[in-house]
């Protein structure tokens, strides 16, 4: 199983362009993504929910928090699509 985890900003290229770049590729699409950012202002966290970014954590977080967070995205089941 694999899970991307994402800082929101990230000097290179960021987060919502890393997500967004993994939607539109049929080989990455399906890997689940977390967005990871320091500002909890509901602003920023609806931008990236326009994009479909589900799983989202506030820094700072402790290893519990992101454990469970792990563990609960992992053990969705996974949505396979098949194209002709």
């Amino acid at each position: 199983m694999r899970l991307v985890i994402a800082n929101r900003y990230m000097p290179v290229l960021n987060g919502l362009k890393l997500f967004w770049g993994m939607q539109t590729d049929p080989t990455l699409k399906g890997i689940p993504f977390v967005m990871i950012n320091m500002d909890d202002n509901r602003e920023t966290i609806d931008d990236a929910a326009k994009l479909c970014v589900r799983h989202y954590l506030i820094k700072s977080f402790n290893a519990e928090i992101f454990d469970t967070k792990a563990h609960e995205i992992l053990l969705q089941p996974v949505t396979v699509i098949l194209s002709e």
